[in-house]
């Protein structure tokens, strides 16, 4: 196979695996702006999918072994006392144009508590009335965005999305746009201050009670036809579950054995050779290796 840089070429390889594969390639949806990706189901050490090692350490004594099963999906589990995960910082968390996307679990909503945000940037969070709230931090208004129109329930997956194109913020819940639309014009105020998921970066820090998983930053305002597909090809089974088995497969053909130290939905080392039906083999027919 010929010597190839690891991150230039890793979304290429990827495509080509799913384009060879006869799969539907999606991948400008998984991929065009992705700045941040952490799929904590898959990964639970926090390591990020997109190009860019946005990689999260796991604090407050959460641990891989905090994956947990629910509704047939798997999340990192949060205890709402002291569990949390800190994305660190990048420039390229500061876009004036965004969007947030994860599936959230609670087991006991309570207001305010975080589900991903920057603290004075973005954030994605529970609001009052089991509703999710969804703001930015405006360089020149303060804080602007508001709820969601639908209640959520504990014990149940959402996947939640909020979305800014420079003029209007817009919420999403499994896939539909809520109703209520905040209009606002303006830059999102950049913030040195590190991403976390599941709590508040500064005081009264409001830790999420529940499951986490699949948190995603885009630096462009995904359409509405984009978040539904998003939500459909995240659902268990859905098209995401081949994605990233397959990057993976491409960072190992790429940067060597890192792909398959870990165990993925239940796969041991031993059989990582097939994962979802695609063989090493096949893979390495289709790049020529």
């Amino acid at each position: 196979m010929p010597a190839l840089s690891q991150h230039s070429s890793e979304k290429t390889l990827t495509t080509r695996i799913l384009t060879e594969l006869g799969v539907l390639n999606r991948d400008s949806l998984f991929a065009d702006g992705l700045v941040a990706f952490w799929p904590l189901g898959l990964y639970p050490d926090a390591r990020d999918m997109s190009l860019f090692g946005n990689h999260g350490s796991l604090e407050g004594g959460l641990s891989v072994s905090d994956l947990t099963g629910s509704g047939n999906r798997l999340g990192l589990k949060t205890d709402g006392s002291d569990d949390y995960v800190d994305c660190g910082y990048n420039s390229l968390f500061n876009t004036d144009i965004i969007t947030v996307s994860a599936w959230a679990y609670s087991t006991n909503i309570s207001r305010y508590d975080r589900i991903v945000g920057g603290e004075d940037r973005f954030q994605l969070l529970a609001g009052s009335s089991d509703k999710i709230f969804w703001r930015i931090a405006s360089d020149d208004e303060g804080w602007k965005g508001g709820e969601f129109d639908t209640a959520i329930s504990n014990n149940i997956w959402y996947h939640v999305v909020g979305t800014y194109d420079g003029s209007t913020l817009k919420a999403y819940l499994n896939g539909v746009q809520e109703e209520t639309t905040y209009n606002h014009t303006g830059t999102i105020q950049d913030d040195t201050e590190t991403i976390k998921i599941g709590r508040k970066s500064k005081e009264f820090l409001n830790y999420w009670i529940g499951l986490l998983d699949d948190i995603r930053i885009y630096n462009r305002a995904l359409s509405a036809a984009e978040v539904k597909q998003l939500y459909q090809d995240t659902l268990p089974g859905g098209y995401g579950d081949l994605l990233i088995p397959a990057r993976r497969a491409a960072t190992w053909f790429v940067g060597g054995a890192d792909g398959w130290t870990h165990n993925i939905h239940g796969i041991s080392n031993a059989n990582v050779g097939k994962i979802h039906g695609i063989s090493l083999a096949s893979i390495g027919k289709v790049l020529g290796a």
